[in-house]
Parts: structure tokens; C-alpha cells; sequence
């Protein structure tokens, strides 16, 4: 059966006509489906059926199309056409989180459609419905067809996106469009939060190799973080984060900040050993976090085989906890409760198993846990 959403009848009806029908009139004689209202539900949509190519594009990106081939037309017998640069990528994997955000994502993908056709891109896109999804969907539709596998959404979806093409050994690039409520990683990077520059970002700009954090065995892209506010990431509610963006993490962390309790660790990073009782413990690769907190000072490079360490440790009282606080946000990390150091690997442990952040989503901890840095692991076009 195929669902009523205009945006993912489209993606749907497009994986079929890739895969496995040679026309729409043959997918709607075997799914037993009106032909004339598919046709009617996308062009309402904006979507309209380019039969040579058979797939639904952007009304506007097949205008453009049929408009350029008249005009070679018009000109080939005064003059030989000008033959424009092929790109060696022709097609584009995207997946969407339609939950993410405070942006709404239908024009945007209208707009990011008709800038991957300009530069000669057929694009596929998938919506994700559920954690998780984001991984399974680049296992399903990641095939060698696919030159390009983007997401548009939070950090959360990047991980997923991220992860599914570290399982099938991808080397190809990835793009991401952020559309997230605070999106870290796109301003750690300089990549556009306006869905059709980032799109455009990934059509024109450069190729970075990233190094990636992997933590009890899971990939996570730039943030590891437990303690005070870090679970706030993966319990404030998503309708909230989509009102309020930044500010909703702000408002829901600070119900902990007096009944917070400081976890006892111990770190080994094979070259020093850290133990005492911290209220923050983050190994991270990123230059903002959360938005509020800045490592550039820290000399951030993301492909350095390193990540930053940082150790908060518990302050004695209010007013300690306060400067402690305003030495994180001014990046004075020569406070005495901050400890940051360069790692490449360490084992971490708990007196009890305690659940981390990765990249905003929950990660399961156990008492002793292990980190390592997976150098220039992915490559990321923006």
C-alpha cells in the first residue's frame, strides 16, 4: 500500500521506478494503483513524471531541463554546443528525518532537489520514521548506483547515516544538510544551516577526511560526553526541541544543576591516569558544544588522529561551580577544576554503568569503557 504523504509517496514511487519497473503505467498495472491519481497527488505536491527519465522530479528542475535542450536545439546547426563539465557523481542518497528541527523540511526539499538536478544529480530520498532508521535506510539503498549518500537532519541522523556506511565499507563521499536544533557539527565546520547553501556546499565544495570516535564499539562522529547536562540531549522531548531549538536543551538542563550528583571516574589514556569525581567528562571533536561551550582555543583539528579530552571536575561550592562555569564558556581552560588533554584511545571507568552521550542520542555505558579515535574514517564533501 502506498502512503498519502505527498513527500513520501514520492520517495517511494521513485525507488520502485529505479528498481523495479520500467514505467509508472507498469508499477500501477502490477500494484493494482490509479495511475491518474499518483500523477495528480505529486503534481499537487510540485512533483511531475519525466517519462524519459522515468522518475518524478521538481516542476521546476524539469522545466529547466526541457528549457536547456530546446536551446541546444535552437543552436547546433550555427554553432557547436558548449559541452558541460560531467560530474563524476550522478546520484544522490537522501535521507530525512521529517521530525528534526525547527524548520519546516517541504520547501527545503523542493529546493534541495532542484540544486542537486542543476549540477546533474538524480536524487533518491528516504525519510526516516524511527531511531535507527537512518542506518537501516543507507543498508537498504546504498548500493553501487549511488555516488553520494546525504541526510538532512539533527546530529542524531548524522551518527545513523554515518554508521550504516561505516557497516557496508563505503569510501565514497557524504554530505550532510543540517536541520537539527542546535546543529554542533555543521558550526564546528562552517557548513551553510540554510537547507538549499548546504546543498549547494555539497555539490561544489571540498572533499574533508574526518577522523571518528568510537566508543564501547559504537561510531560516534564528534561528541562523547557524560555527566551534568549530557543526558538532557536524548530526554528533552523532540516537539519541545523543535519550538524552542538551543533554548530547550538550556531550559531542560538547568532543572539538574542542584540535584546533579559527581560520577567517579578513573581515565587511563595510556600516557596519564585521571581520577576523581567530575561533573562533566566529554571526549569530543568538535569546536561548539551545545552552542555555548567553544573549543576552538583548545586547537581543534579533525583530522589529527586526536580528540579533546575535557574534565570537570566537582566544585566545592556555589560560587566555585559558578567561576568553574564562566571559565568554560570564556574558554579559560587553565581553571583549576578543568583538565582538557589530546587523547587517542583510553579506558574509562565507573563505579556503576552509566549511560553516555553520543552525539546527542543515548549511549549505553558499562564500568569499564573503552574509547579510540578511527583516523580519517570518513570522507565528508561541505
Amino acid at each position: 500500500m502506498l502512503p498519502k504523504d505527498p513527500e513520501m509517496l514520492y520517495s517511494m514511487i521513485n525507488l520502485k521506478l529505479r528498481d523495479q519497473y520500467s514505467s509508472l503505467h507498469a508499477l500501477c498495472d502490477d500494484m493494482d494503483e490509479d495511475e491518474e491519481a499518483i500523477v495528480n497527488s505529486l503534481q499537487e505536491a510540485g512533483y511531475v513524471y519525466d517519462a524519459d527519465g522515468n522518475r518524478f522530479m521538481p516542476a521546476a528542475a524539469l522545466a529547466k531541463e526541457e528549457k536547456t535542450e530546446v536551446s541546444v536545439s535552437e543552436t547546433q546547426e550555427e554553432e557547436t554546443p558548449i559541452i558541460p563539465e560531467v560530474s563524476p557523481y550522478k546520484r544522490v542518497l537522501l535521507i530525512v528525518n521529517p521530525r528534526s528541527g525547527v524548520t519546516k523540511k517541504g520547501a527545503a526539499l523542493n529546493d534541495i532537489i532542484i540544486t542537486f538536478s542543476e549540477h546533474g544529480y538524480e536524487t533518491t530520498v528516504c525519510f526516516t520514521r524511527k531511531a535507527g532508521d537512518g542506518t537501516q535506510l543507507v543498508l537498504d539503498h546504498a548500493n553501487e548506483a549511488v555516488d553520494i549518500i546525504c541526510c538532512m537532519g539533527g546530529d542524531g541522523t548524522l551518527n545513523e547515516m554515518i554508521t550504516g556506511a561505516r557497516k557496508i565499507n563505503w569510501t565514497k563521499p557524504m554530505g550532510y544538510i543540517p536541520a537539527g536544533s542546535t546543529n554542533d557539527f555543521a558550526a564546528s565546520r562552517g557548513i551553510p544551516v540554510d537547507p538549499a547553501a548546504a546543498a549547494e556546499r555539497i555539490m561544489t565544495g571540498e572533499v574533508h577526511y574526518m577522523d571518528l570516535g568510537e566508543f564501547n564499539g559504537r561510531t560516534y562522529v564528534y561528541t562523547a560526553a557524560n555527566g551534568l547536562f549530557s543526558s538532557t540531549t536524548y530526554t528533552t522531548p523532540q516537539s519541545f526541541k523543535n519550538r524552542l531549538g538551543h533554548f530547550a536543551y538550556v531550559l531542560e538542563a538547568a532543572k539538574d544543576v542542584f540535584t546533579f550528583k559527581p560520577v567517579h571516574l578513573k581515565v587511563d589514556t595510556g600516557e596519564e591516569v585521571f581520577e576523581g569525581k567530575y561533573i562533566f567528562t566529554s571526549i569530543c571533536n568538535t569546536f561548539s558544544m551545545g552552542g555555548v561551550m567553544s573549543l576552538e582555543k583548545a586547537g581543534v583539528d579533525f583530522s589529527d588522529g586526536l580528540f579533546e579530552m575535557i574534565l570537570v571536575e566537582h566544585p566545592s561550592d556555589p560560587i566555585e561551580l559558578h567561576t568553574t562555569v564562566q571559565a568554560l564558556v570564556n574558554q579559560n581552560f587553565e581553571h583549576k577544576s578543568i583538565t582538557i588533554r589530546k587523547i587517542s584511545h583510553a579506558t574509562i571507568y565507573n563505579e556503576e554503568a552509566l549511560d553516555w552521550s553520543l552525539d546527542g542520542e543515548r549511549g549505553k555505558g558499562m564500568q569499564e569503557n573503552s574509547f579510540r579515535v578511527l583516523h580519517k574514517a570518513v570522507a565528508l564533501i561541505y
